[in-house]
């Protein structure tokens, strides 16, 4: 019988109007999760959107390119 014994890894990522967050986790051998890393980035995506009630195209280009970053860290 063949089994997977890499560990199952999990990133959840949190956008906010001034922040994005990322944790990271794994299955510990008991079923439970096991956070090992978390990282943020202020982007200030809801920066403006008081004044004109829409998203500023610069904050969205920062919140972007913060994600793609995460998204790489999650892969490592």
């Amino acid at each position: 019988m063949v089994t997977d014994a890499s560990p199952r890894v999990a990133a959840a990522i949190d956008i906010g109007s001034n922040s994005v967050k990322m944790s990271l986790g794994r299955l510990n051998d008991d079923g439970k999760l096991e956070e090992f890393g978390q990282v943020a980035d202020v982007v200030r995506l809801g920066q403006g959107m008081d004044r004109t009630g829409e998203l500023d195209p610069e904050r969205v280009e920062a919140a972007i390119t913060t994600l793609k970053r995460f998204a790489e860290e999650a892969r490592e």
